[in-house]
């Protein structure tokens, strides 16, 4: 997995009037994090998310710091979020801005994760001292898992002539997520017979579609003979049946 991150321009505007010290350490620290976007597809390059923490000045301040942590949570571990790395140092702010923020943006996310980012923040006065820390948790990007297509059956029935045979075949999606624009395609004796298109298969969807041929010998259905579709297993995307 890749990470990058980039800095969002900082405002440099004048300090305001504020309240007392004591008044505003008795407040929650101003700052926050929230998700800016949230993006997957089925390469690890369309998959991204970018967090952005913004955080206010407080009486006292000069600069201002923040640093990211990421967790991801797979559904192999349950709610307990895997160990993961920091995303770089702490970005500190000019001296005397009012404002500051700064974006993260992590990429290559696995399907079937959900990712959050934990920010540190804190508040220096002239001499570097930390006179003010705070901590937030971003909400979640989840990655939608990859589907998982496979020919759940061929059903076999009588043609409209008695040399011919309808072939119903049915295609499942027992993933993670859904699977868009491929074939299905049925062979007999070794020789393509037809091949259908389906646009669209939801996860846990089963789509079934007739095609009429000759007289049963040994029929097999290949779905996505082409692999375009990513898929968690890429194995059973076959099925024989036999008259």
């Amino acid at each position: 997995m890749r990470f990058w991150h980039t800095p969002l321009a900082l405002v440099a505007i004048p300090l305001v009037a504020a309240a007392s010290p004591a008044a505003a350490l008795a407040d929650p620290p101003p700052a926050s994090v929230h998700v800016k976007n949230c993006r997957s597809g089925p390469t690890p390059d369309q998959r991204s998310a970018t967090f952005v923490g913004r955080m206010h000045s407080v009486p006292g301040s000069v600069r201002m710091a923040m640093h990211f942590r990421l967790l991801e949570t797979s559904p192999s571990s349950g709610s307990a979020p895997d160990r993961s790395p920091d995303l770089g140092p702490w970005h500190t702010s000019r001296k005397n801005v009012q404002r500051f923020s700064y974006s993260q943006t992590v990429n290559g996310m696995t399907p079937g994760d959900s990712y959050r980012v934990v920010v540190r923040f804190k508040w220096m006065d002239g001499s570097g001292n930390v006179i003010r820390r705070g901590k937030r948790t971003s909400a979640a990007c989840r990655q939608p898992g990859l589907p998982n297509l496979m020919i759940a059956g061929i059903a076999i029935a009588p043609g409209k002539t008695t040399d011919t045979a309808t072939y119903r075949i049915s295609v499942s999606n027992d993933g993670g997520g859904p699977a868009n624009g491929f074939v299905v395609d049925l062979y007999m004796g070794g020789y393509l017979l037809d091949t259908r298109t389906i646009k669209h298969l939801g996860r846990g969807q089963t789509r079934s579609m007739r095609i009429t041929g000759p007289r049963c010998q040994s029929v097999r259905a290949v779905v996505d003979p082409d692999n375009r579709v990513a898929e968690s297993n890429e194995s059973d995307n076959s099925f024989t049946r036999t008259c």
